[in-house]
């Protein structure tokens, strides 16, 4: 009588790690639209301001994070330096992609974010270099941001200053 033989593969497990991935996209930041900053009740002034579409050429988004509504108290859902955040201009603003943390806080701003209950963006930074315009018949007042510095956060928000940002 014959031996019986077996014969069996040893595979590698399955990655699920992009099963589970909780990927987001949407724009912190767009180009060239005018944005009500504040409108004085006093004076009746409006301030605007506007993004130049050359604005974030040279600035430091090394090591920027993504947020809930910019929260110093949240826990940061991702990050530019250890490439969970990536970052990119193109013609309509800046485009961001985020891989965020399943971590309950991460999971339930994600699911918010994919029920459409989240769908804004806007972001922290300082300014390099502006230019200015007065409309004095009009009580409106613009300011162009030409050049950031730096860029700290991107962040989903509730409410945004440029409706014009985006994220799904």
């Amino acid at each position: 009588m014959g031996k019986m033989e077996m014969r069996m593969a040893l595979l590698e497990p399955a990655n699920n790690d992009d099963e589970n991935k909780q990927l987001v996209e949407g724009y912190a930041a767009v180009f060239n639209q005018r944005a009500l900053i504040w409108e004085s009740e006093w004076s009746g002034w409006k301030y605007m301001e506007v993004i130049d579409s050359n604005a974030f050429n040279g600035a430091d988004m090394s090591d920027t994070v993504f947020k809930y509504n910019h929260g110093d108290v949240a826990m940061i859902l991702a990050r530019a330096s250890n490439n969970t955040l990536t970052m990119n201009t193109d013609d309509k603003g800046l485009r961001i992609s985020a891989d965020i943390i399943d971590t309950n806080n991460g999971t339930d701003v994600y699911k918010l974010i994919k029920r459409g209950d989240l769908n804004k963006m806007s972001f922290a930074f300082t300014v390099k270099s502006e230019r200015t315009e007065v409309d004095k018949e009009n009580k409106i007042y613009t300011r162009t941001i030409t050049a950031f510095d730096k860029i700290y956060d991107v962040a989903v928000v509730d409410f945004p200053a440029y409706y014009g940002t985006s994220i799904q």
